[in-house]
């Protein structure tokens, strides 16, 4: 899961969709599936020591165990749509 956890966070990085104020959190449980693919799951959130919005959610993410798909859930249509795919690790 370190790989992933590594993976997911370079991504976001690179796709100027972090901050140093984010933390990256395994949901609970971190395990799940999307359209039949084995996930790691992950929140990004406000560390918590960040004034007014400490601990708030920004995004939840998923990232398939094979570290080559990332997936971000949408809440609004309650599902999750592929951000990036065949990432080379």
């Amino acid at each position: 899961m370190m790989d992933a956890e590594r993976i997911l966070q370079e991504y976001l990085k690179s796709a100027n969709q972090w901050e140093e104020e984010y933390s990256l959190e395994p949901t609970d449980p971190v395990v799940g599936e999307i359209d039949n693919n084995e996930v790691y799951r992950f929140e990004v959130r406000y560390k918590e020591n960040v004034e007014e919005v400490g601990s708030r959610l920004i995004n939840n993410y998923a990232i398939t165990m094979d570290g080559k798909t990332i997936f971000l859930y949408d809440p609004a249509n309650d599902q999750w749509i592929i951000q990036k795919m065949n990432i080379s690790r």
